[in-house]
């Protein structure tokens, strides 16, 4: 079978796991539980949650955990999604008003107006780019899951696109927005050159700063050049104040892993390296759990996809100096 067949038998797999874990007419209750939700008591939020659940009998209520949703000053943040409404987002929730929300929203579908989110904020009319945006199949989904919210309905997001709307530790969640289709479809072409090019014509930066194309990188690298060969996701982030990289890999690890396996691929590297903070505890545990779970359904290890392409990924935790290695 060739790694698109492959891959489309977990695709399937994965449609039948949501379909169980989400039936139709469920209502899904959103926690955020990234770093900063979790210090903010997040946590606590969930519990109190699957306790009101557990005690009304409801087995039409779904929790869910997803990644930061980007509003760190009003969080723990809590969306409710009933089928046929529009989501609904909860700021500053704790356990006082998780039993409101429950007991008025859940219970009788009266929506706290008083604790919504930017409950006073107009929509504005969108950019041009915004709007071109929210029809490619890359960001469409969170546009029309977050389209009636200000704050979020505005924002051009690529690399967080998936943050809020899944499970970070649900690979299956993953591959329904989208997630690994770029690889099998790599991985069944086989023409590294190809995705060089590709991602040179898209002219994909690095988010470092200096603004250095990724395919001019990636090109440096030839066939006659030796080997063993190694690709690194550097994901230190020493920088006082800055929390990018961690946000990505907190809330979708599968993407950045996904990245760096094509990555690799592109280059013909044997293996690749996370290269973490060690003060980041929560990414280092979700990006060595979706490694896991990568491999066990062979979107990494041996001939991955069934494919010729074999390729391990490793973390290595950075300790704590701001200058860590040079290009």
């Amino acid at each position: 079978m060739t790694a698109v067949e492959n891959f489309q038998k977990i695709k399937k797999k994965a449609s039948e796991f949501l379909l169980e874990k989400y039936p139709e007419n469920c209502i899904v209750i959103q926690i955020g539980s990234a770093t900063c939700e979790n210090a903010a008591g997040s946590d606590v939020v969930f519990k109190e949650f699957k306790k009101h659940i557990k005690a009304a009998g409801r087995k039409d209520v779904i929790l869910k955990h997803v990644g930061c949703t980007g509003r760190c000053s009003l969080e723990p943040i809590v969306s409710v999604k009933i089928p046929s409404k529009k989501l609904t987002v909860y700021k500053n929730v704790d356990s006082k008003l998780v039993n409101e929300i429950f007991m008025s929203h859940i219970k009788e579908g009266k929506v706290l107006e008083e604790h919504l989110i930017d409950k006073e904020c107009k929509i504005p009319e969108k950019s041009f780019s915004q709007k071109k945006l929210e029809k490619q199949p890359i960001t469409h989904k969170f546009f029309e899951v977050y389209a009636d919210i200000p704050f979020y309905c505005m924002q051009t997001r690529i690399a967080l696109r998936n943050s809020g709307l899944v499970d970070p530790l649900s690979v299956y969640e993953y591959i329904q927005y989208g997630g690994f289709n770029a690889l099998a479809n790599a991985l069944e072409k086989n023409d590294r050159k190809h995705v060089i090019d590709e991602v040179t014509k898209s002219k994909l930066r690095g988010r470092g700063g200096a603004g250095f194309l990724t395919g001019k990188k990636w090109n440096f690298i030839t066939d006659k050049s030796p080997k063993p060969r190694y690709m690194i996701c550097n994901a230190d982030e020493g920088d006082p104040g800055a929390f990018m990289d961690r946000s990505m890999l907190e809330s979708d690890p599968f993407s950045v892993i996904e990245g760096l396996i094509i990555a690799g691929f592109a280059i013909d590297a044997d293996k690749g390296f996370f290269y973490i903070r060690a003060e980041y505890p929560l990414a280092v545990e979700r990006i060595q759990k979706a490694i896991d779970i990568c491999y066990h359904n062979n979107l990494l290890g041996k001939n991955i996809l069934g494919s010729d392409f074999s390729y391990d990924l490793e973390i290595r935790l950075g300790a704590g100096a701001f200058v860590c290695g040079e290009e």
